[in-house]
């Protein structure tokens, strides 16, 4: 039998063959699944209409890069502002990393819902091949191409991706931070551990503290899969993260002071986690709601994540690589630990479930590419390409015809507006609409409603006679006897102050 050929007995021209032939097949298991992530979600990508939080988002992020590259004001995107134009209200309650990403896209597209929607389909596209890279270096080709494509073919996940969604930018920030772990695996080296800094980083210019989840992660998986000794690289991860979240924080503490710390700190974090603020998604109630909406709507995923756990559990694992279990281990430790987290926290959001997905889908994929019966393992081998070909054919097929999967939308926007441009009105004040509403108007006419309201609800501006008025009925208020109306349709009212002191009457939330 020959002996293997050394690198220094190989010819050059054979090595570089090599690599190539190594860079393409890398470039095909992550771009596959890819391609189809990108089908499924752009179809119909532009149907439907703004909801409240993705019409704000859009309205903040948009303004903040016309500030920045229209004007010439860069300071326009390190402090947002949530309303009022400049010189308005700032927005504290989310770092900007996020606005920044999805508001390029607005920017280019202009105030649509496509464009509003653009960069979180970009995140979730993003997400298919950084997970099928990291799951092949730890498992080979076939489990990267079989991650990525659940991922891709998880409609739950592709779903959220039509929203102005931080939690897409999450998902990707949290799987680049779990990528190291495995570089770790197959390299050998835990000095790759460091390197989850740089997602638990971007993550916390993403969303307040949740990015920080990872490490108790990776400490729990280091020590469950025999690697304690890495254990101290995670100071070494802590330290990468802080360096790319911190100068903003510090920052805005600098600039801005009481104001900031005790919104972002004290209102949305404290105040959220001790359930203070009350959340309106009503259906979000007992600790056990994240696992009923797995239950419900993360099929058939669901049946191989769990599938992949008795596996391992079984040891049934233990018939394949050790680093297919150990990325199993990793994967049941961010689930587990993801959940418990949010199920904790009394805001409960079938969206904030969006980053345990790709952990699922690496599960998923560990069990239909490794450890199902061999004849599973077969048949994956031989679908997993058609099943990619027949997915992007429905999707562009669904995209061509003329099916809904967004609801219909709302008319009383486009309604008011309508009436507004014929009126010729071009600035109104917040009558009685909350600030995040308010973002539909500057999206519309590039001008804030002037806020008449604090966070507090402590008047800070009174309208002048002649001056413009809009309402929704959600919002707690209701035109005043000086008021005239104007228009009317469905939740919102336009009026005009006409007379007297402005005083408009308190209304109790009308509901849905």
């Amino acid at each position: 039998m020959d002996p293997q050929p050394t690198k220094k007995s190989t010819p050059r021209s054979v090595r570089t063959g090599v690599r190539r032939r190594s860079v393409v097949r890398q470039a095909v298991t992550a771009g596959l699944p890819m391609f189809v992530a990108l089908a499924i979600m752009l179809a119909h990508v532009g149907q439907g209409e703004f909801s409240v939080d993705t019409g704000w988002y859009s309205a903040i992020a948009l303004q903040a890069w016309r500030g920045a590259l229209d004007d010439g004001g860069w300071g326009a995107l390190w402090s947002l502002l949530a309303e009022g134009g400049a010189g308005g209200i700032p927005y504290f309650n989310k770092p900007p990393l996020g606005f920044w990403l999805n508001g390029l896209a607005l920017y280019a597209l202009g105030p649509t819902v496509a464009g509003a929607r653009m960069g979180s389909v970009v995140a979730g596209v993003l997400c298919c091949g950084v997970l099928a890279h990291a799951s092949s270096l730890a498992g080979g080709r076939r489990v990267g191409l079989c991650a990525g494509l659940v991922l891709g073919l998880t409609w739950e996940f592709a779903r959220h991706t039509h929203a102005f969604s931080l939690d897409a930018w999450l998902a990707l920030f949290m799987l680049v931070g779990m990528w190291p772990g495995a570089m770790a695996l197959w390299s050998g080296r835990g000095k790759w551990i460091a390197l989850s800094g740089v997602g638990i980083g971007l993550a916390l210019m993403t969303k307040p503290l949740l990015g920080l989840l990872l490490l108790p992660v990776l400490a729990l998986w280091l020590v469950a899969v025999g690697r304690a000794r890495w254990c101290g690289w995670l100071a070494g991860a802590l330290a990468v993260a802080l360096a790319i979240a911190a100068p903003w924080h510090v920052s805005m503490v600098a600039l801005h002071g009481d104001a900031f710390t005790s919104q972002y700190f004290g209102r949305e974090i404290a105040e959220r986690a001790a359930g203070r603020i009350s959340a309106p998604n009503t259906g979000g109630v007992g600790a056990a709601y994240y696992v009923l909406e797995l239950l419900k709507v993360y099929w058939p995923w669901l049946g191989t994540i769990m599938l992949g756990a008795i596996a391992l559990i079984a040891r049934r694992a233990s018939v394949s690589r050790r680093s297919d279990a150990a990325a199993g281990v990793l994967c049941i430790a961010f689930i587990l630990v993801w959940v418990l987290a949010l199920s904790l926290h009394p805001d409960r959001r079938a969206r904030y479930l969006l980053p345990m997905y790709p952990a699922g889908a690496w599960l998923s994929a560990l069990w239909l590419a490794r450890w199902s019966p061999i004849g599973m393992r077969a048949v994956v081998s031989r679908l997993l390409p058609r099943i990619a070909v027949v997915a992007v054919i429905g999707a562009i097929v669904i995209a061509a015809l003329p099916v809904r999967l967004h609801r219909r939308e709302n008319r009383q926007w486009s309604a008011v507006f309508e009436h507004m441009h014929a009126a010729g009105i071009t600035e109104v004040y917040q009558g009685g609409l909350a600030g995040a509403r308010s973002g539909r108007v500057y999206l519309e006419t590039g001008r804030w409603p002037t806020p008449t309201r604090d966070h507090s609800g402590a008047l800070v501006a009174r309208p002048a006679w002649g001056s413009y008025l809009l309402y929704h009925r959600r919002d707690g208020w209701s035109p005043g006897a000086g008021e005239e109306i104007l228009f009317t349709s469905g939740d919102l009212t336009l009026t005009q102050f006409r007379r007297g002191a402005w005083s408009p009457e308190p209304l109790p939330d009308a509901g849905e």
